[in-house]
C-alpha cells in the first residue's frame, strides 16, 4: 500500500482520505488490521491525525474499532448493502423530485461528461473500478444537490464511502459493470424529459437491481461488528 506525505489540508483529513481511497481501490481488504504507528511512520506525521482519522472512518462505516485489537476494515455483508442501496435510492428520488423542475441545460452537461466518465472507467482497455467509483459518485451527487436540500444532501453523501466499497467488494465480474452506464444514460434521459414520475422510477428501479445484485453477491459475506 502506497501513502502519500500530506500536503495542503489538514493532517487529519489528509490521512482518512489516503486511507478512505486504500479501502475503496481495495489495497486494504475487509478484516486487514490498521497500526497506528505503521502508518503514522510511513507518512511521516504523528499518531495523533492517525488516530482522529480512524475514528473518522469508523464513523463512516469503513472501519471497526475493537477495544485492545485496534482498528481493522469493515467486511460489507449482503445486508449491509442492501441497505445503502435502498436507502441511496429512496434519498435521490426525493432529490430529483425537489430539484428536476430547475434542472438547466448547463446541469446536464455536466451530468452527461460524468456518464462520459463511466464509460470510459469501463473501456475495452481493462476496467477501472476506482475511476468508475469516482465518476458514479459524482453523478449521482450531483443529481442529489440539484435539490438545495441541504440535509438531504449530507444524509445522502453520508454513504459515499460504504456505497463505493459496496463496488470494490460486491462486483463479481467485469461484464456486470459494463451494463451500467447505459443504465445511467436511462437515468440521464428520464432527466432530460423533465418527466418527475419517470426519473423518480427509473431513479429507484436503477437502485433496486444493484440492491438485488449486491444482496446476492455478497450473500455469503459475514459483517465483522
Amino acid at each position: 500500500m502506497s501513502l502519500e506525505k500530506p500536503r495542503a489540508v489538514s493532517l487529519t483529513e489528509h490521512t482518512a482520505r489516503t486511507l478512505r481511497q486504500a479501502i475503496l481501490r481495495g489495497e486494504l481488504k475487509p478484516g486487514s488490521r490498521l497500526v497506528e504507528l505503521a502508518i503514522a511512520q510511513q507518512m511521516g506525521i504523528s499518531r495523533g491525525p492517525v488516530r482522529e482519522a480512524i475514528q473518522q472512518l469508523a464513523a463512516e462505516g469503513l472501519l471497526v474499532i475493537h477495544p485492545r485489537r485496534g482498528a481493522e476494515v469493515r467486511s460489507l455483508d449482503a445486508k449491509t448493502a442492501w441497505e445503502v442501496q435502498t436507502l441511496r435510492g429512496t434519498l435521490e428520488a426525493f432529490a430529483v423530485r425537489l430539484g428536476l423542475p430547475n434542472l438547466s441545460e448547463r446541469d446536464m452537461e455536466t451530468l452527461q461528461s460524468f456518464l462520459q466518465d463511466m464509460q470510459s472507467a469501463c473501456a475495452s482497455t481493462g476496467l477501472d473500478v476506482s475511476a468508475w467509483i469516482d465518476a458514479d459518485l459524482s453523478f449521482h451527487g450531483f443529481i442529489v444537490d440539484l435539490a438545495d436540500h441541504k440535509r438531504l444532501s449530507m444524509a445522502f453523501h453520508a454513504l459515499d464511502p460504504l456505497h463505493g466499497v459496496t463496488y470494490t467488494t460486491g462486483i463479481q465480474d467485469a461484464a456486470h459493470l459494463s451494463e451500467f452506464p447505459a443504465r445511467h444514460q436511462e437515468i440521464l434521459n428520464a432527466l432530460r424529459a423533465k418527466d418527475v414520475d419517470l426519473a423518480v422510477r427509473v431513479v429507484t428501479e436503477h437502485y433496486e437491481r444493484q440492491a438485488d445484485y449486491f444482496r446476492t453477491s455478497l450473500s455469503g459475506v459475514s459483517s465483522i461488528h
